[in-house]
């Protein structure tokens, strides 16, 4: 049986089914006993083939009366992966709930079938997971704390899981790192459960989407950041600064203050020989968004000083970057240094001295910015601009992304009808048939 299990034949699960038949029909004899080791093999087997209906068949057979096999947590783990693995999250829900007892008294669940049904929410991402999630918990502590199965005690899988259930459902951050301070409170008798890098990471993550609607967002990012750096065990890196760093780009008072001093302690860090804290490409986006959003005309320059800087310290730029230097020309009308900088993203790209290559959202960021200017000449701009864009889209396999989607067409519409000329109407209306024509459905800001 557990060849059979272990094999790729699209035979092998009715094989291995047949002599277990053969074992149970000996056993009733009197001539064999079956133990639970050949129904966990093909438990087992019905996990890796996401047949959660042989596997039900194959529970039922161990639960009847008449049975004498004896099942383990693995027999009740192999069949719980089984039913998610195969999207029967509820039905796995259910069995996990009504096995804490197995039929001969014995405690069959322990840590790793909580996890398995923990992983397997986390995997659907329905709904109302979060509140599953902190039951499953609560349970799990409950049960091990009074004694009643001392076997499932969360581990740090299990609080690692139940964080990023919650991270994923948008649960406000400080609720997710209470969970962490539980965690942390309890690994004092605990040592396997401390919180790791990964879950302090989830928190920070946490509050980094939600600082532009949680004013303290950015400030317990940095607390929680401060006290990694005190824990021995747990070194923060490059991708915890830009949490923190994202933290107080996207919240309302946006401390340049507070995101440049981070940026010098990281290079600090860095150059002390710590290359755990190296500043890296998503630093410079970070830092060159929240420069574009700052409300004055100095920005522009300081953006391309600190582009240059970047650059000079060997970080690697992407599209992401230059198309944040396109925004920060558009938004004070340098339009002339936008679209000089884009053309020479496209020839460095068409004669492979770069491989950066220019995207709709770049072609996009200009048209906006003809749209601000609101003359004819920026209108014809426009027109070639959108022009560029099909030729690139039609003519290159590699350029499909640069085709005009439902931002370029509104922004084309918007540079025309803030001209007030006399024929704006008119054109703004074939704008508009050419959008449809092309398979662009309009939005409501279009009409």
């Amino acid at each position: 049986i557990r060849s059979w299990a272990q094999s790729s034949e699209t035979t092998a699960l009715g094989k291995a089914l047949g002599y277990l038949n053969t074992m149970e029909n000996d056993s009733r004899l009197g001539n064999h006993i079956a133990n639970q080791i050949p129904y966990n093999s093909i438990l087992n087997l019905c996990a890796q083939k996401k047949d959660d209906t042989t596997a039900l068949e194959i529970w039922d057979r161990i639960l009847a009366p008449e049975s004498r096999v004896v099942p383990n947590s693995v027999t009740l783990g192999t069949l719980l992966l089984t039913l998610v693995t195969a999207n029967q999250l509820n039905k796995a829900v259910t069995i996990l709930n009504k096995s804490e007892r197995g039929s001969k008294g014995l405690l069959l669940t322990n840590t790793t079938c909580y996890n398995i049904v923990l992983d397997g929410l986390a995997k659907t991402g329905s709904q109302g997971a979060d509140k599953d999630a902190i039951l499953f918990l609560q349970t799990m502590n409950e049960l091990s704390e009074t004694g009643a199965n001392p076997n499932v005690s969360p581990d740090r899988v299990t609080y690692g899981i139940v964080l990023s259930i919650l991270s994923k459902q948008g649960i406000p951050a400080e609720q997710i790192e209470n969970i962490l301070l539980d965690c942390h409170s309890r690994s004092i008798n605990n040592k396997e459960i401390e919180p790791d890098f990964i879950m302090y990471n989830v928190v920070l993550n946490a509050y980094a989407t939600q600082s532009s609607k949680n004013k303290d967002a950015a400030k317990r990012a940095e607390s929680l950041l401060r006290i990694m750096e005190k824990n021995p065990k747990i070194h923060p890196e490059t991708v915890c600064y830009n949490s923190v760093l994202h933290a107080y780009a996207a919240s309302k008072d946006h401390s340049l203050e507070k995101i440049f001093a981070l940026f010098e302690e990281m290079k600090v860090k860095s150059k002390a020989g710590n290359e755990r804290i190296s500043p890296d490409t998503s630093t410079l986006n970070i830092i060159l968004n929240a420069l574009v959003e700052d409300a004055t005309e100095e920005s522009i320059e300081r953006t391309q000083n600190f582009f240059l800087e970047f650059q000079e310290l060997g970080v690697e730029t992407d599209i992401v970057s230059f198309n944040t230097i396109l925004k920060s020309m558009v938004k004070y009308g340098k339009m002339k240094g936008a679209e000089s900088l884009l053309q020479k993203l496209e020839s460095d790209y068409n004669s492979g001295l770069s491989e950066i290559k220019p995207d709709g959202l770049s072609y996009n960021i200009l048209l906006d910015g003809y749209a601000k200017i609101a003359t004819r000449d920026a209108f014809k701009n426009a027109q070639k601009t959108m022009k560029k864009m099909e030729t690139l889209a039609l003519s290159k396999s590699d350029r499909a992304d640069c085709m005009p989607n439902i931002i370029s067409y509104t922004s084309v519409i918007d540079s025309y009808s803030r001209t007030k000329l006399i024929d704006a109407g008119h054109i703004a209306e074939q704008i508009l048939n050419d959008m449809i024509e092309a398979g662009v459905s309009p939005k409501l800001i279009c009409y």
